[in-house]
């Protein structure tokens, strides 16, 4: 594998200087062909091509869309790839097609025009009330697209028409992050306001083509026992090590997946109670996710490929029976059959917090047994799945048969990171930084492992999936922290002066 910082003109503004990079999303059988969008209200077109003998990646500048006339904070590609779906400041989505002509407009730039290898043009335009939008995602069968928008809003419209069949505000700031479940059963939101709604798709209403979609739950606080009044309360977990470099180096693995105890609920109906503040004297509540004050336009969740695992960004994580400890980032694990009640596992030893998730698109064999992986899976799937956790200083890469990091990349950038993108092969993962710039991981196939080969659909339709989770192993271990662990909730640090190097951090043999 190879970690590198793409250093070229990705977006700038009238005096020439990088404007930040929102979002960045690869194109479905386009061979590596995606678009990133920015500051200067532009989304930009490129093709990432590498010499398979050293892995150096090089850049093709393709195309740029001008329509939007503020910065454009997200693109996605369909399921399919044909259309691009890109949304941004002025709160309306533009629907974009390959076009055999330019199409021009008011904000293209000549010279632009002239370079373009490749043409663009609207094909909808979804309109809203004019709140910024930060995060879209589409359906499976691409009719329908969902945004969560700087009015605390959750608004899906028809692609086809643009038409708007659904508007709610159950947030109580603004919606930062959406998911559309592949199975079609769940919209998942999170927000600034701490909370992660669930809504889940019912029977569908007879003069209305868009089936009906209900509040499952709002997911913001889990209360558990405290110890002084009770028995203590017990996470089944290795032990958690520093994620530091010098500790990256002299273990094999820097954090773990914790298993959330089974007693554990969240509580839905009472009043907010202050972080380790506690309703009773047996009771003690805390807040799952961050709150506002958390430096970052995205929290980005993210449903694995299959739609058994969503994973959520954000997360704090303060130890039970310890309420004066003191919290630690992580990003939580939802199982189906947890998704509207509470997380089964947590990912921690972030140094800072997670801001976006997402999961590559390809399959892989389970490993065999061997004194660097497990000889039992973590998630009892017949198949290993990989995804990536960008927070706002590295960036974090698993598989689902151990849920420890595989590959952690630090000093990438000298701003926080906002976006996450997978190739179509799963052998190439894009990072977007508001420094403007952006970084690529590249893998060889024989890093990943052995492809899975047996077809595992994904329905169009509800359906209810035909691998089943297993529930939280009863808790019977206390929870034991190194001596040396610290974990500090530090703000992100001003941009440096210069770049800073790389520092790709491997796995000892």
């Amino acid at each position: 594998m190879k970690t590198e910082v793409l250093q070229i003109r990705w977006h700038y503004d009238a005096n020439d200087d990088h404007t930040p990079i929102y979002s960045v999303d690869f194109q479905k059988n386009g061979k590596n062909r995606f678009a990133t969008c920015g500051g200067d209200g532009k989304i930009r077109v490129w093709k990432y091509t590498c010499d398979d003998e050293n892995l150096t990646p090089k850049i093709e500048y393709l195309s740029t869309l001008s329509r939007h006339a503020q910065a454009v904070n997200v693109v996605r590609f369909s399921s399919q790839g044909d259309v691009l779906a890109t949304a941004g400041d002025e709160g309306t989505i533009f629907l974009w097609v390959p076009s055999s002509s330019p199409a021009a407009t008011l904000a293209d730039d000549a010279e632009e025009l002239a370079l373009a290898k490749e043409y663009w043009k609207v094909k909808t335009v979804c309109r809203s009330m004019g709140a910024e939008v930060y995060d879209i995602c589409w359906s499976q069968d691409e009719s329908y697209i969902v945004a969560g928008a700087m009015d605390n809003s959750i608004r899906i419209y028809n692609t086809q028409t643009g038409q708007l069949l659904f508007q709610k505000f159950d947030h109580l700031h603004y919606v930062q992050g959406v998911a559309w479940d592949p199975l079609n059963k769940y919209v998942v939101t999170q927000s600034s306001d701490r909370s992660l709604c669930v809504y889940k798709f019912e029977k569908q209403n007879r003069d209305s083509s868009f089936p009906q979609l209900n509040l499952k739950s709002r997911i913001h606080r889990i209360e558990y026992t405290n110890a002084q009044n009770s028995k203590p309360s017990s996470i089944p977990t290795e032990q958690i090590s520093s994620v530091e470099e010098k500790k990256l180096q002299e273990n094999n693995s820097c954090n773990d997946a914790n298993l959330l105890t089974s007693d554990s609920q969240i509580n839905l109906d009472s009043d907010v109670v202050s972080e380790g503040g506690t309703e009773n004297a047996s009771k003690i509540t805390y807040s799952l996710y961050c709150n506002e004050t958390l430096v970052s336009f995205f929290r980005r969740p993210d449903f694995s490929p299959d739609g058994l695992l969503l994973i959520t960004p954000a997360g704090k994580l303060r130890l039970h029976g310890q309420p004066n400890a003191e919290s630690m980032h992580t990003a939580y694990i939802f199982t189906r059959s947890s998704i509207s009640r509470q997380p089964v596992a947590s990912l921690t030893g972030f140094s800072k917090p997670a801001i976006a998730v997402r999961f590559s698109p390809i399959l892989y064999e389970l490993r065999q047994a061997s004194k660097h992986s497990p000889p039992t899976t973590c998630i009892e799937i017949p198949y290993r799945m990989i995804f990536a956790i960008a927070c706002q200083d590295a960036v974090y890469i698993y598989d689902t048969q151990s849920c420890k990091p595989f590959y952690r990349a630090a000093n990438l950038h000298y701003s926080t990171l906002t976006d996450l993108a997978w190739s179509d092969d799963g052998t190439i993962l894009l990072m977007t930084s508001i420094d403007g710039f952006c970084s690529s991981i590249k893998f060889t196939p024989e890093e990943l492992g052995n492809l899975y080969e047996q077809q595992v659909a994904i329905p169009t339709k509800r359906a209810t999936p035909v691998v089943t989770l297993p529930t939280p192993a009863e808790p019977n271990k206390e929870l034991k922290l190194s001596k040396d662990y610290n974990v500090k909730d530090n703000e992100p640090s001003r941009p440096q002066k210069r770049r800073i190097a790389p520092t790709p951090l491997y796995p000892q043999n």
